[in-house]
């Protein structure tokens, strides 16, 4: 076994994070730029209403191969995460089987021989390489949290809110890691997602 210490990136590496958050009060209705004068009954309508948004962009953490064989091109292990293949693999997978003719029936090669072939599951070796690469990663973040809220004050201190609230308001999947088992037939694809579909909650409040 090799007793040296690996040098590798830590699986929690985020390069980059960017955060923006906001609410923007709309200057329509009694005490507003707009609206000052305007009747009870359209201030209750038209005026009070503010947006409030949340932000999350974020680089993807690294992903760890484990003790596997690999004869590939280092610099093209990369994901290439979109809606649109994930049904297929995510990466080239072709540099982690062998190809010879313990792996062939009749001189073809057979997918399920390779996946059942003990030399790609390494048990006693040398690491040469680290088990995880600055540019394998998982999926990046692009989170959106929006809501829409609507004030009515009937005294000054008792005010009625009405939230709408989107929680992933783009519906944008974050997916999650591809398999990494070289001996299981979703090897490179991915079949599940970290986050949450678009969720809408709507609430009421009233605040004295």
């Amino acid at each position: 076994m090799d007793t040296e210490y690996e040098r590798r990136l830590s699986d929690s590496d985020i390069p980059h994070r960017l955060i923006i958050s906001g609410i923007w009060e709309l200057p329509f209705g009694h005490g507003r730029k707009f609206g000052a004068g305007w009747h009870k009954a359209v201030n209750v309508v038209l005026g009070g209403w503010q947006f409030q948004g949340i932000g999350q962009l974020q680089s993807g953490r690294p992903i760890t191969m484990g003790d596997v064989y690999y004869n590939g091109d280092i610099t093209k292990l990369k994901t290439s995460v979109k809606s649109s293949n994930i049904d297929g693999t995510v990466f080239d997978i072709s540099g982690f089987y062998f190809t010879d003719a313990a792996v062939q029936t009749n001189g073809v090669v057979d997918a399920a021989k390779q996946r059942a072939d003990p030399r790609i599951a390494l048990q006693s070796h040398y690491r040469s390489l680290p088990s995880r690469f600055a540019q394998f990663r998982g999926d990046n973040l692009n989170l959106w949290d929006l809501s829409v809220s609507k004030n009515v004050a009937f005294t000054e201190t008792i005010k009625l809110q009405l939230r709408g609230e989107f929680l992933n308001a783009f519906n944008t999947p974050n997916f999650a890691n591809p398999n990494l088992t070289p001996n299981n037939s979703n090897f490179g694809k991915i079949t599940g997602q970290n986050n949450l579909a678009r969720n809408v909650q709507i609430g009421l409040r009233l605040v004295f």
